[in-house]
């Protein structure tokens, strides 16, 4: 049966209807048949004069396809595109294509919605797609799937190891704990044998001194039971040989009991506790160990990559952005100053990347929360942003000329990075004396734990060369010298941060920007190695040295 005909144009909704458009799929009045033959977008389509009997024929046509879609699929997924109805015109069908907001619409969108982007609409009855680009598209797609089923494999395996690493770590600190105990009660036993001897032998001494006490005791009563017995009968030739027995007995007498007082001497034994051993597990010792971290990629490299290849990063100077970054981006090097999200995070109008990110005040809140600028791999890329991507955060964007001169021109900017340095430094047990001369000491209240985390963790040193790197683009090159110096210092003087070795030195010299102060820190870190002792805690010379 057919249908009553729009009385209207499609476009106008007030002009009378004159023509059709089959690419459209619309009837068009006089005026917008005039317009839309003009528009380069309509330019292919094919418009048709209509009299009332084709008028009829169309509509009936359009409206019995619109009955069968509807009958037979609501979504419309069983036909093509631009044979679809548009959501926001039920009597239209998506002929267009919007390319600025990625949307199917129709012809009355056009000139409604999407009114001012006519130029990035295409017609979806002038597009084809090839084999060519078919292949290339299901390509991608494929590529995808596998990089996907790739990573969740990874993903199960890391997640497998993960419970392994568990069950071994807690399984070697059991061991662990379990070899010191059997140490301590070995120890402990060698000396309970010794204190049970030594007590033992003077026992035995003592008693054996007792039974001469006893036997002495004896003979000394019967001598006078037998003089008071003589007494009592009154045998006084008796009583005179004996006493003259007695004098001549007495230095005998006497020389025994001298012996025997002579003998009693008493040796107190007690036990006396190992001090270096008590002082190394009670005051030195803070921790029985620690789960030290291996993590198979850090910020720029991954953990186990050479010091050469570390130190090939100085090209960092250039201002150059990489190539993995330019075809992320689809930027040629003329767009460089579309990109400015380092700008945007300092000033804190967007978050960092990945998502959710954090905003950088909420990240400068962290000062002092140790656990999580341990646990955090994602914010330091952006705290201390430097002119090369990250392996680790590939969210992050590189620092570029451009941002770095507009950061260092904003006061509230510089402010925030000197905010993130100083939380840095306090996270690795240091803080910043002068902010004119950038030097760095100690940290009163934390250094010894905070030192400790250092000496087991080699990515902090990573880190540490971007935070110097980034200071030498963002306004504080003068920073740079006085850490290298410090950390060297405590390597190679104190040896307190005794796990960093010279090739650790030579990285973090490599990240200091002028060629100068790199030549005078190598020469300090080879004087350092070879008189530590002609040098104080901070790196600097006790006395002048004399190079040949």
């Amino acid at each position: 049966m057919s249908k009553a005909i729009p009385n209207a144009c499609m476009f106008c909704s007030h002009e009378v209807p004159v023509s059709f458009c089959k690419n459209c799929d619309c009837v068009l009045g006089k005026n917008c048949l005039i317009n839309h033959n003009k528009l380069p977008v309509f330019a292919n389509h094919v418009t048709v004069e209509l009299d009332d009997t084709q008028k009829r024929t169309i509509v009936d046509s359009t409206k019995e396809y619109n009955s069968n879609t509807s009958e037979n699929d609501d979504s419309g997924c069983n036909y093509d595109i631009h044979l679809q109805k548009c959501p926001h015109h039920e009597t239209e069908n998506q002929t267009l294509y919007c390319v600025k907001h990625d949307a199917t619409i129709c012809g009355r969108c056009l000139r409604t919605r999407h009114k001012y982007c006519i130029e990035e609409c295409i017609d979806l009855f002038d597009v084809t797609i090839d084999e060519k680009l078919l292949d290339k598209t299901l390509t991608t797609i494929s590529e995808f799937g596998t990089k996907i089923q790739d990573h969740e494999q990874a993903v199960k395996e890391n997640i497998q190891l993960n419970d392994h690493c568990m069950s071994t770590s807690l399984k070697d600190l059991d061991e662990f704990c379990s070899d010191l105990i059997e140490r301590i009660n070995d120890l402990k036993e060698n000396v309970y044998i010794d204190c049970v001897q030594r007590h033992k032998q003077t026992r035995e001494r003592l008693v054996k001194i007792k039974e001469t006490c006893d036997k002495e005791m004896l003979t000394v009563n019967k001598r006078k039971q037998l003089i008071e017995t003589q007494v009592q009968l009154k045998h006084n030739r008796s009583l005179y040989i004996e006493a003259v027995r007695l004098k001549r007995d007495k230095k005998e007498i006497s020389a025994r009991i001298q012996q025997i007082r002579e003998a009693n001497h008493m040796i107190q034994y007690s036990f006396c506790p190992n001090d270096k051993l008590a002082q190394l597990l009670i005051n030195i010792a803070k921790e029985i160990g620690w789960v030290q971290d291996k993590v198979d990629g850090s910020d720029e490299f991954a953990e186990d990559s050479s010091v050469d290849e570390a130190c090939d990063f100085v090209a960092y100077i250039e201002f150059y952005p990489s190539e993995a970054a330019m075809e992320r981006y689809d930027l040629t090097i003329k767009d460089d100053y579309l990109w400015e999200d380092n700008l945007k995070f300092y000033r804190n109008e967007s978050a960092s990347k990945p998502f959710p990110g954090s905003y950088v005040e909420d990240m400068l809140a962290w000062r002092g929360d140790y656990k999580k600028l341990e646990t955090g791999y994602f914010y330091i890329q952006w705290l201390f942003p430097i002119p090369a991507s990250s392996g680790l955060n590939n969210c992050a964007q590189e620092l570029y000329a451009h941002e770095a001169d507009e950061m260092q021109r904003d006061p509230i900017v510089v402010g925030k990075v000197l905010r993130s340095y100083e939380m840095m430094l306090d996270f690795y047990g240091m803080e910043l004396v002068d902010v004119t001369s950038g030097k760095v000491r100690r940290c009163t209240k934390n250094w010894e734990n905070r030192y400790a985390y250092l000496n087991r963790t080699f990515p902090n040193y990573i880190r540490i060369r971007r935070i110097l790197i980034c200071l030498g683009q963002l306004g504080y090159e003068r920073f740079q010298v006085p850490l290298v110096r410090f950390i060297m210092a405590e390597a190679k003087v104190t040896e307190e941060l005794h796990a960093v070795d010279s090739k650790i030195i030579r990285i973090l010299i490599e990240a200091i920007k002028d060629e100068d102060d790199r030549l005078s820190m190598s020469t300090l870190l080879l004087d350092m190695e070879a008189f530590p002792e002609l040098f104080d805690q901070y790196g600097l010379l006790k006395m002048k040295l004399i190079h040949n």
